[in-house]
């Protein structure tokens, strides 16, 4: 039997950055699945459901209460927002 990878390892545990291990964890995710090309017509301009789902995954790791919260952890923490994906030079979803 094959014995499995660890995803991180014990020396990244403790790393001082530990937005590196977001960025290890979302290099994995295959989200090809997730991205159409739907045509945009009015309203509000689509999000990529790519970075809606890596920040889902951010809030449920950091135990982040509500999606008001996420909002102001990846208001404030460009860094965080940039590791799931959204472009930190343009308004904030």
């Amino acid at each position: 039997m094959e014995q499995q990878k660890l995803l991180f390892s014990i020396e990244n545990l403790w790393d001082i950055n530990p937005l590196k291990n977001f960025e290890i964890l979302f290099s994995f995710l295959d989200t090809s699945v997730l991205e159409r090309n739907l045509p945009y017509t009015t309203g509000r301009y689509p999000v990529p459901a790519s970075n809606i789902l890596r920040a889902l995954i951010y809030k449920n790791l950091r135990n982040i209460g509500n999606l008001t919260d996420l909002f102001l952890d990846l208001s404030n923490n460009p860094s965080a927002a940039s590791k799931c994906g959204f472009n930190i030079l343009k308004p904030f979803p």
